[in-house]
Parts: C-alpha cells; structure tokens; sequence
C-alpha cells in the first residue's frame, strides 16, 4: 500500500538559494539509493517554512529510507540547509477517482478565506482558496511558481498582476501567470466573494513586501 510522508521545515530566507541549488542532488540520491521512492514535490508555505511531500511505494519502503538518514552526499547536503524540522508525518493516499465530500468547516481556515489543499486529498493536483473577504481587504503582493485563476463570484476588486491594475466584478475570471506579482483588494462597499484556483498540490507563495499574517495560508500541523 503506497504512502506519503509529509514534512514541513524551515529555512531561512537567505538560504533558500541553496536549498534549491541542493535540492536535485539529493532527488538523485534517493533515486538511486532509497528503494520504494517514487518521487517528491517542494511547496514554500511561507518566507521560511516549507513542505516537502514524499511518495513511497509501501510504509516499509519509507521505514527502510528513514532508518538511513542522511546517508549520501547529496542528501547531507540538503538536510544541512535545513534550520528547523517542524513536523514528520506518514499517511495512506486516497487513490485518485476515489469520491469524497469534504465540508467548508472542515477545511484550513483564515480570517477571510476557507483553503483546500489538493495534497490532502488524494493527490488532487490543484489547491483552491475560497475567499470571502471584507470591504478594504485583500492580500499584499506575492507570487506563486505556478498559474492561479481567479472566479469571482460576486463584488468588485482591484487586482494588481505585474505593472497592470484592473477593475473587475462578479461574472469574470482574472489569470496570473506563473512567477507573476500579483494582489488584490476588495474596493467595493460589498463583501468580495471569489475561488482562487491554484495549479498545484499546495500552496507555494513568495510574499514579495514581507509576510501577510492576515492572508498567510494556514498548513495543517
């Protein structure tokens, strides 16, 4: 039976360089050494803390690798850049296809949006943010390394994608390309009610002026 293994850390800033620059050395290691390895995906949760989302073939291929440590170069080399290990988990995948209903209270929360990430549900390939913001409201400028589609849903925002400002309202869709600042704020006098389609397993956000507490995604710990 296959099985992830879920493990947040952080790192900081300064040093994400070079967990980046390590990152395909020790992908190559576990290739070659870890039996049961099928691969892994990297999300940036914050400006330090990420989440590293490991598949294994069965719970005694992860056991087995665990066991080893940081046994290789390249694999020392990695773990090394890492100041501080949060969390380690291990959990049983839904397979894909298999159906589930998942409630909005049940889903990560913050103080203006509901978030479903895919990881946690049978590795659906996409993360959506449901956003119900306030009057005034909306997150500071950020990027993410994948696509994000905007739904809007009811309201009016002025979203900022690049050097660009536009206006929208309920009824249309807004595209931020991949690695592209972007923000938005609810500019009309009704709350903005919009989904936010991410194309990715998790979510991976560079905030570009410093942190957004208030808009920050709420990982599971």
């Amino acid at each position: 039976m296959a099985t992830v293994e879920l493990v947040r850390f952080r790192v900081a800033p300064e040093r994400t360089d070079a967990l980046l620059e390590a990152r395909p050395a020790m992908l190559e290691a576990f290739r070659a050494d870890r039996e049961g390895f099928l691969g892994a995906r990297l999300a940036r949760l914050s400006e330090d803390e990420w989440l590293d989302i490991v598949d294994w073939r069965s719970p005694e291929d992860f056991a087995a690798s665990r066991a080893k440590g940081a046994n290789l170069p390249g694999i020392a080399a990695f773990f090394a850049v890492i100041d501080e290990l949060i969390s380690s988990e291990e959990g049983t995948p839904l397979p894909m296809g298999t159906p589930s209903v998942v409630g909005f209270d049940d889903l990560p929360q913050t103080e203006h949006a509901h978030e479903f990430v895919g990881a946690d549900h049978g590795q659906v390939p996409f993360s959506i943010i449901l956003v119900h913001a306030a009057p005034g409201a909306g997150p500071r400028l950020h990027r993410h390394p994948y696509p994000e589609v905007f739904v809007v849903e009811s309201g009016e925002a002025s979203f900022r994608l690049g050097d660009d400002t536009v206006v929208v309202g309920g009824g249309q869709i807004v595209v931020g390309p991949a690695n592209v600042s972007h923000g938005f704020t609810n500019t009309g006098t009704e709350p903005l009610r919009l989904t936010a389609i991410h194309g990715a397993a998790a979510f991976a956000t560079e905030w570009l002026t410093g942190p957004d507490a208030v808009w920050a995604s709420n990982p599971k710990g």
